[in-house]
């Protein structure tokens, strides 16, 4: 199974890339949560740090997760389930004020 993930602003700069293909055959029901561990281990540390925040196990609130261009919030948020084909935004938000 494979999802596509794009990634928006300085995330492309973290990562070299605007997006990516994620295979996630080895597992029996992937989620969003799957997608971040995967993206982890291959862009390293300093991507899980931008996107996770492991004391509330919930997306940092400056990003965005979009699965089919709905938020995750309004789903299952990090378990939300993903099928073949699923498109994935993760965009970091940043503004002054």
């Amino acid at each position: 199974m494979s999802v596509e993930v794009k990634f928006i602003g300085p995330l492309i700069n973290l990562t070299n890339c605007q997006s990516v293909d994620v295979q996630l055959n080895h597992l029996p029901q992937p989620t969003i949560l799957s997608v971040i561990q995967h993206l982890s281990k291959k862009f390293g540390k300093s991507f899980e740090d931008r996107i996770l925040d492991y004391d509330t196990d919930k997306p940092r609130l400056r990003v965005l997760i979009l699965k089919n261009d709905v938020e995750i919030h309004a789903l299952k948020g990090l378990e939300t389930p993903l099928n073949p084909g699923d498109k994935i935004v993760i965009i970091p938000v940043s503004h002054g004020g």
